[in-house]
């Protein structure tokens, strides 16, 4: 028998639709009292050591960009002398998305089947070394791997019979439906694997955080049962059944939102549907998600399958005895291993009895610093809702917009909401990732994708095919800059600067003839008043040049400290040329333009008066409501703030009735909406920094000790 490879290979078992590997090794000698698996999948892998679960990591690896880095984690293990046996169940996750969506994700640069990395290495007591053994072949180890990945591995049956990370799992442990490519003991293959190095994890990684019982239990009228948790999260359901006939298929479908009286939501085309600006206004029965996909995966492979394939929902393949009478082992439950959902409900069907159900909720580990009251329940209902949408868009390593339709990094999102992120939670770790993820996704041009990771996605999409503008691609110089003002983090600037000022220099080459950006996005899901990006996408330019010149002098850096100091003093001159109409007034004197030209340092100190006062006048003309977007939430209420108008910044968001922050409290929401109106998306993130200029200006500036 051939020993044990010195290095690890990629391994896989190509065909196999649900991969798993397993392989068996012993351990002779003294004891081993410290031991470490290394383990990377670039989809996702779930790993058991002698039937115990390694770790409690799920959804593991974090996403990035295949092509230019794939994380390892390693787990401290225990391993006494004798027969040892590791099993890994391997998931698609990110890597291999089938489902056809608006985003194209089946046809990401990176796609292939799942395959695994790992090696397994460890001391005797004595710092001797150790006999690792795999059938009559042992082979004595000093300061190398005891266990690697290679072709003497195994393929082993998976419970798994589908995983989608956007549709779902199909999950047969009775291993009734069959599995398409799979042969029992066959050898690994070794493959050739992603082309992106190895690197390890220094983040935490996603974990189950808390269950939550359910509220209230009923039976609609479609069938099934349906559970509400109370409150919107990302993560799973853990369902016990009792009874049910072997074979019977499950469906577990995750909504945030039922129909009126309690019904499913049902599928609702948003051809012709009302808008309101850039937001589609949907039916209160909608289950909006769907619109975005066109083709599910598992219709392929079960046609006709209990449920039928759909957006997040999970089959359940009752397993037990077979034969014409058999029923299910009591207390069969079933949980998720390699997709999370957005959700408040459950809807169970499929089975006669009623299942036990807990929401489990999922989300990357970060510390909790602790928010503190307001002494106001508008104040902190609404703070709640953002950090219910902070944690559930953070649930794998990836700042996302939401955590059911899309679970997309967007570049606007994300800036917007890291301040937040980092006053309420220890999570500098992920954002540093992050940051890496940033400069992967940044294309030799300079342009910058609008969501990250990118498998291809988010560069030409918007209209003249420039990208989403610098509210957006903005993100690479913002983000970093955030971590070091708030933290002192420096990382993510020496991980991104080079980065930023190739993204300043793509953005510099397609400014206007009056040196203004005319594409991308402006100022999104705006409530009353919009702005387009020659307003905010150069106020935005500036801030990143400004950025970029302020990291160059941190840095040492004075060539660059002086040339982009020097462009973004032209772009402040061209951008004042084109939107200042005296007294303090820009653009069309709006809350987002006031507000952002204040808090961007884009006004004359001279004029900061006067184009405070506009911003008041602004904030009046509105019913003193807010009337901006993603833009004018970030800027309106600081800016108010800092003009001695706090009172005014409260009386906006306490404002009652649609649109308005409020609203979404109102209508029964737990977290934040993704518009003022009717909530395309229930749990979105982009509108959670009234949390942050809370936290700033109503609780730490009111109990700042300093004079």
């Amino acid at each position: 028998m051939t020993a044990m490879a010195k290095e690890p290979r990629w391994i896989g078992a190509p065909g196999n639709e649900t991969p798993a590997l397993a392989k068996r090794f012993s351990i002779r000698g003294d004891a081993v009292v410290r031991a470490v698996l290394r383990i990377a999948a670039p989809g996702f892998s779930e790993a058991w050591l002698d039937g115990c679960r390694v770790g409690d990591a799920v959804l593991d690896p974090a996403p990035t960009d295949y092509t230019k880095r794939v994380y390892y984690r390693e787990y401290p293990l225990d391993l006494a002398p004798g027969e040892h046996e590791l099993r890994v169940l391997l998931g698609h996750g990110w890597l291999d998305q089938r489902t056809v969506s608006a985003w194209r994700n089946h046809e990401d640069k990176w796609r292939a089947e799942p395959c695994l990395w790992a090696e397994m290495v460890a001391q005797t007591e004595k710092g001797g070394t150790v006999a690792v053994g795999a059938g009559d072949c042992a082979t004595h180890f000093a300061a190398r791997p005891l266990l690697v990945t290679d072709g003497t591995w195994r393929q082993m049956p998976s419970p798994l019979a589908w995983d989608d990370l956007r549709e779902g799992e199909i999950v047969d442990p009775g291993f009734v439906l069959p599995r398409a490519g799979f042969v029992d003991g066959a050898p690994a293959v070794e493959v050739a694997g992603p082309a992106g190095a190895l690197q390890r994890a220094d983040f935490p990684p996603a974990r189950v955080v808390r269950d939550i019982l359910p509220i209230r239990v009923w039976r609609p009228k479609a069938g099934g049962w349906m559970f509400d948790f109370g409150e919107d999260i990302a993560g799973w359901a853990r369902v016990t059944f009792r009874g049910g006939r072997r074979g019977d298929v499950a469906t577990l479908r995750y909504d945030e939102r039922v129909a009126p009286g309690g019904e499913p939501a049902v599928h609702v085309s948003r051809e012709g549907l009302p808008r309101s600006g850039n937001a589609i206004l949907w039916p209160e029965n909608a289950r909006a998600i769907d619109c975005f996909h066109t083709a599910f995966g598992s219709d392929a492979l079960f046609p006709g399958l209990g449920g039928g394939a759909a957006m997040q929902q999970d089959r359940f393949v009752i397993p037990g005895a077979s034969g014409p009478n058999a029923q299910t082992l009591p207390g069969a439950t079933y949980e998720p291993r390699f997709v999370y959902h957005g959700f408040r409900y459950l809807w169970v069907r499929g089975v006669e009895s009623q299942p036990d159900a807990v929401a489990r909720e999922v989300r990357t580990d970060f510390v909790e610093r602790g928010i503190p009251s307001f002494g106001d329940p508008d104040i902190d209902a609404l703070v709640a809702m953002a950090e219910r949408a902070y944690k559930a868009n953070f649930a794998d390593g990836v700042p996302t917009d939401c955590p059911h339709r899309e679970k997309n990094g967007w570049t606007g999102d994300a800036q917007i909401a890291c301040e937040f992120g980092l006053l309420a939670y220890d999570n500098v770790p992920a954002y540093v990732k992050w940051c890496r993820d940033l400069a992967d996704a940044q294309r030799e041009d300079g342009n910058l994708p609008g969501i990250v990771p990118s498998g291809g996605w988010g560069f030409e999409e918007r209209p003249g095919g420039l990208g989403y503008g610098p509210v957006w691609g903005g993100a690479v110089a913002i983000v970093p800059w955030t971590l070091w003002m708030m933290r002192g983090e420096r990382t993510g600037l020496e991980i991104c600067y080079d980065a930023m000022k190739r993204y300043a220099e793509y953005e510099e080459s397609h400014l206007g003839s009056d040196g203004l950006v005319h594409h991308g996005l402006g100022d999104w899901i705006y409530a009353g008043n919009y702005v387009g990006p020659e307003f905010v996408g150069t106020a935005y330019h500036h801030e990143v040049l400004r950025i970029i010149a302020e990291t160059a002098r941190l840095k040492g850096e004075s060539d660059d400290a002086a040339r982009f100091g020097a462009l973004a003093a032209r772009v402040w001159r061209d951008f004042n040329a084109a939107h200042a109409q005296g007294d303090g007034l820009y653009g069309s004197g709006g809350q987002t333009e006031q507000a952002a030209v204040l808090e961007l340092g884009l006004v004359p100190e001279a004029d900061r008066p006067a184009a405070e006062a506009r911003l008041v006048e602004a904030v009046h003309r509105a019913g003193d409501r807010f009337d901006g977007g993603l833009v004018g939430s970030k800027h309106v209420f600081r800016a108010l703030s800092r003009a001695g108008r706090t009172d005014l910044a409260l009386a906006m968001l306490k404002a009652k009735g649609c649109p308005g922050f409020l609203h979404w409290r109102e209508a029964g929401g737990t977290a934040l909406w993704e518009d003022w109106w009717t909530g395309a998306s229930r749990n979105h993130v982009m509108f959670c920094d009234f949390a942050a200029w809370a936290i700033e200006f109503l609780f730490i500036l009111n109990n700042d000790p300093t004079p």
